[in-house]
């Protein structure tokens, strides 16, 4: 998508060098964390039009190991921002 420049525009800009990127890498961070995760819901369009579904899809599967709960809901011929968002409220509402 045309978006694409103007979001790598803005990262160059936070993350200025390599080790700001490694520090700030959400695998990094979940993999480096000594903590337990709180639940976590995860959802992701599969015809994404950024190209992130198999990166989210490796994301949710080293959550499962860091995370008390994981709610991993990959949207069939969704988009970017597709979610269901009845699974959302939910997940939201459980206890």
């Amino acid at each position: 998508p045309r978006i694409i420049p103007f979001i790598l525009k803005i990262m160059r800009k936070e993350f200025e060098t390599q080790d700001d990127i490694e520090r700030n890498n959400p695998f990094n961070l979940v993999q480096n964390s000594e903590h337990h995760l709180p639940p976590m819901y995860i959802t992701v369009g599969d015809k994404d039009e950024f190209g992130i579904f198999e990166a989210v899809r490796k994301f949710a599967s080293i959550i499962t190991l860091r995370a008390s709960e994981l709610i991993f809901k990959p949207i069939a011929n969704g988009g970017h921002c597709s979610m269901d968002t009845r699974a959302v409220v939910e997940f939201l509402a459980a206890d």
